[in-house]
């Protein structure tokens, strides 16, 4: 076990219908929880002023912001991230463990709050699609992860690639080797075992292993978890990287928010909205 410590669209408002896949509230009495967002950027915010109108009004005690940049000395001091860096850094690679050890002190350092209680992860990116309170009442009935995966992938030709790296294979057969989408939703419970840095080294040798450690962490230690993908990415025309969406419709993102997803990647630094 390792120890390591634009303006925004204007339906992106409130009165935004609700989304037809996120079931209703319930009317019962519900614990307050505060939410972690971890964001693990190369810089800053490509859509700053997205995610300021996204926090905008929203009170401090059901949120809380969390970075790790690669290039931490080059957020502005106007960014939403100035200031937020956390105590400890390391050096990021692509599709490397780095990433693994890079979220895990993200992680660290945001459960030293006890109120929050569930933890995204966000990339420089990233977009919200719904307004803030939507995703905070989705959350607020839940007392799980979630993740986007492919129950069958350990039937595919890249899990055998992968899983011959894989040094844990003692305690994780080829038949339970999962792969998600590494922008998960953790429910404390995982965060608190996934931040033990429980295997890490199991996972080092694995490509992107941050599709790996969490979601298999997990489920080995039987921590609830569901089947959802959250924040959406393209990657129809290039396998490795998503596209990164240099334009962006008004219908598009409707369309998103109708499938239920909260986040949108990979967009451009130079992004255009269209009609």
């Amino acid at each position: 076990m390792i120890k390591i410590k634009e303006r925004m669209i204007s339906s992106l408002s409130p009165s935004i219908p609700s989304i037809p896949s996120i079931p209703s509230i319930p009317s019962i009495p519900s614990i307050p929880i505060k939410i972690a967002f971890l964001f693990l950027t190369i810089g800053d915010l490509r859509c700053g002023a997205v995610w300021k109108d996204f926090f905008r009004n929203i009170p401090s005690s059901q949120y809380s912001i969390y970075h790790h940049g690669k290039h931490r000395d080059r957020i502005p001091s106007h960014s939403l991230l100035f200031g937020k860096h956390i105590s400890q850094h390391v050096a990021t690679q692509w599709a490397h463990s780095s990433l693994v050890r890079a979220t895990l002190l993200l992680l660290q350092e945001a459960l030293e709050d006890s109120q929050n209680t569930f933890f995204i992860l966000c990339s420089e990116s990233c977009i919200p699609l719904v307004p803030f309170q939507i995703l905070y009442d989705f959350l607020l009935p839940h007392q799980c992860s979630f993740f986007c995966y492919n129950p069958l992938y350990f039937q595919t030709k890249d899990s055998e690639r992968r899983y011959q790296r894989f040094q844990g294979k003692k305690w994780l057969p080829h038949s339970k080797f999962m792969k998600a989408d590494q922008w998960f939703i953790l429910y404390r419970d995982a965060a608190k075992i996934c931040a033990e840095g429980h295997y890490f080294q199991d996972f080092e040798r694995i490509f992107a292993s941050d599709e790996h450690y969490f979601i298999n962490v997990c489920q080995h230690f039987h921590v609830p978890f569901q089947n959802r993908w959250s924040t959406f990415c393209d990657y129809e025309y290039e396998k490795s990287h998503p596209l990164e969406w240099k334009e962006l419709s008004h219908r598009f993102l409707d369309s998103l928010r109708i499938k239920g997803f909260f986040f949108l990647r990979k967009v451009s630094p130079t992004l255009r909205w269209i009609s």
